[in-house]
C-alpha cells in the first residue's frame, strides 16, 4: 500500500509513518550529499591533474583497478 493512501488509525501507526518518511528524507539527503562530494572530489582531481576513481571495499568495486593504477603510476 502506498504511503499516500495509508491513513494511520493509531498513535503507533502515526509514529511508524513518521519514521518511514524521516528515513526516506534522510536517505535522500545523504545520497545527494554523497553525489555532491564525489563531484567535488572529481573536479578537484581534474584541476590538479590527480587520478580519481570511486572504490568500494564492501562490493570490491574498482579495488583491483586502483591497485593497478597505483602500480603503474
Amino acid at each position: 500500500m502506498a504511503i499516500s493512501m495509508f491513513r494511520p488509525k493509531t498513535v503507533r501507526e502515526c509514529l511508524l509513518l513518521s519514521l518511514c518518511v524521516l528515513k526516506e528524507h534522510l536517505i535522500d539527503t545523504l545520497t545527494r550529499s554523497l553525489i555532491n562530494a564525489l563531484q567535488e572530489a572529481q573536479v578537484y582531481a581534474q584541476e590538479y591533474g590527480l587520478f580519481f576513481i570511486e572504490t568500494s571495499a564492501k562490493t570490491a568495486t574498482n579495488v583491483n583497478e586502483i591497485f593497478y593504477e597505483i602500480g603503474m603510476g
